[in-house]
């Protein structure tokens, strides 16, 4: 797996914005240890947001800490979107294994980015960009699959939940990305407290199973 140093520029393949490298740990600069480790809310979160891989790639990156014995993989990326307007966190989905098992601690930016992760965001750049590129047909796949992932959090306003629902009827989306999907409209509707049945009898079979299982 590439190695980057933290809080370095993300310069790993495409993205529609600038992204900070959090947690690519490597053998020739180590695992950065605070010697505190993580409180177990902070750990949870990263626990369900990788749950959602974003970029995902073809095979897998190996854990260099880790025995071939033992060893962990990972094949995609989380993104975690800070409160400010123009920051976003990428790390690895290998980043709950470091903190987990080799005592890993993120940069205290990342965290407390983590740990607002269930607030909703105000309207900004960034949600225009996710937005714009959903609503393409001819726009990146990875990142329109990324961008139902991460527009839920901006659930708070109205036009990133228009957004996602608006791609329910895009053959690409129904085609490719049903888990994707199911997974943002199930983050809005755990959100709202209620499903929009409107919306769900719109759904394939596939994606009603997947929110299924995420909001009931």
């Amino acid at each position: 797996m590439a190695e980057y140093e933290d809080l370095s520029a993300y310069r790993d393949g495409y993205s529609p914005f600038e992204m900070i490298n959090v947690g690519w740990l490597g053998v020739s600069r180590g695992i950065p240890v605070s010697g505190a480790p993580l409180v177990d809310r902070l750990v949870e979160r990263l626990a369900q947001e990788v749950k959602m891989p974003r970029s995902v790639t073809l095979g897998s990156h190996d854990c260099e800490f880790c025995t071939e014995e033992d060893g962990q993989g990972g094949n995609g990326e989380i993104h975690i979107y800070s409160t400010s307007h123009s920051v976003v966190f990428c790390a690895p989905l290998l980043i709950l294994h470091y903190v987990r098992h080799h005592g890993y601690t993120p940069p205290a930016s990342f965290l407390e980015a983590l740990d607002s992760i269930d607030d909703s965001l105000q309207w900004d750049s960034r949600a225009e960009t996710l937005m714009a590129i959903l609503a393409d047909p001819m726009g990146h796949a990875g990142w329109r699959a990324n961008a139902l992932y991460d527009l839920p959090r901006w659930y708070g306003d109205e036009r990133a939940y228009r957004a996602v629902v608006a791609s329910v009827d895009d053959e690409q989306i129904r085609e490719i990305d049903e888990y994707e999907l199911g997974m943002s409209l199930s983050r809005f509707w755990i959100k709202a407290g209620t499903i929009d049945a409107a919306v769900y009898r719109r759904l394939s079979p596939a994606t009603q199973s997947i929110i299924k299982q995420s909001v009931f």
